[in-house]
């Protein structure tokens, strides 16, 4: 039995809740990928209100253009260890560890796994790499986990906790504080916190995504902060600017040296497979042209050992580079053969 009161939810969840759930799903999804400047006013009240709602002095809050500025701002602050973990402690303790906490005493199992499913476990999937980029630049700061909150950048905690209250009508007093802590999610970026002030930083200009919701852009930076600091990334990994925007000046020496094999492979096929293996020291041992398939065909030997069976289109583009498993292969027909695993057909890819 569903029972929906104030205080209290139990029985799972409605077919008209789950849609209610992912559309609350998808708004912080955007608050966590929003781009331009914070509200800067509203920003400072959210944070005042969070120092007050753990009854702590109003702090100085800065904020900052970039992570990257915030990093530079930072430095250990003269107070004691104690004082710094117990801003943290009473911060976490009045808002949103004492929300979740209460959540949980007021639904029962099957409607926290229901609520967790469509909203914190959907949220973190689609915001995994907005989260990993923040805890990144949090790990390069010295004593970060004494100061570190995740603002916008952590927003499935968020979104898991106001899902309560936004779509099943859970009205906990405790939501009273808890809404510094959202309202310093919903207009900022990640923060440190101190006794006496506040570094936030701002939400960048750009950020490029793929389908999969992994930064990436294969034309400039994936993100853009308007201090102009800006990161690169291609299918989620974190890459320079030469890669990206000047991948044929790469040297062998790098590519061969890149320790990161995803990311090699990525180097690989931006410098150009033909390119690659002709200039690595590869050996050419047949070559052809497929008529049935209207392509170029060009086996090499890699210096390890391996072959590449290099298949080009008519018009020279997107040449594919296929590893060939059966070292004691020498012609393009018969790698093709076991590409395509002795099947009576041979197509290979379409181009």
């Amino acid at each position: 039995m569903i029972v929906r009161t104030p205080t209290r939810l139990e029985g799972g969840i409605t077919d008209e809740e789950r849609a209610g759930l992912e559309i609350h799903a998808k708004r912080w999804i955007d608050i966590a990928y929003q781009t331009g400047r914070a509200n800067r006013p509203k920003l400072v009240k959210a944070i005042e209100g969070l120092y007050r709602a753990a009854e702590l002095n109003k702090p100085a809050v800065e904020i900052v253009p970039s992570p990257k500025a915030m990093v530079e701002r930072f430095a250990r602050p003269p107070n004691s260890d104690a004082t710094r973990n117990a801003t943290l402690a009473a911060t976490l303790a009045a808002t949103n560890a004492a929300t979740d906490e209460a959540t949980c005493d007021a639904t029962r199992d099957a409607t926290r796994e229901a609520t967790y499913y469509a909203t914190r476990e959907a949220t973190e999937n689609a915001t995994h790499y907005a989260t990993y980029f923040a805890t990144y630049f949090a790990t390069q700061i010295a004593y970060w986990w004494q100061h570190y909150q995740g603002g916008n950048m952590l927003a499935m905690e968020i979104c898991y906790l106001t899902a309560f209250r936004d779509v099943l009508g859970l009205r906990l007093p405790v939501y009273r504080k808890f809404q510094y802590w959202e309202k310093a999610a919903i207009y900022g970026g990640f923060r440190l916190m101190f006794s006496d002030r506040c570094i936030v930083s701002d939400f960048p200009d750009r950020i490029c995504v793929d389908p999969q919701w992994r930064p990436h852009c294969d034309s400039g930076p994936s993100h853009r902060w308007s201090d102009g600091w800006e990161l690169w990334y291609l299918n989620g990994l974190k890459v320079d600017e030469q890669l990206v925007m000047r991948p044929k000046t790469q040297t062998i020496q790098q590519i061969e040296n890149e320790p990161n094999e995803d990311i090699k492979a990525i180097r690989i096929e931006r410098y150009g497979w033909p390119e690659y293996l002709r200039e690595s020291g590869a050996t050419l041992l047949d070559e052809r042209r497929n008529d049935i398939e209207g392509t170029r065909e060009a086996l090499y030997r890699q210096q390890s050992g391996g072959l590449r069976l290099v298949v080009t289109c008519p018009t020279g583009r997107h040449p594919y580079a296929l590893r060939v498993g059966d070292r004691r292969i020498r012609k393009c027909e018969t790698a093709q053969n076991w590409l395509a695993g002795e099947k009576p057909f041979r197509t290979l890819a379409r181009t």
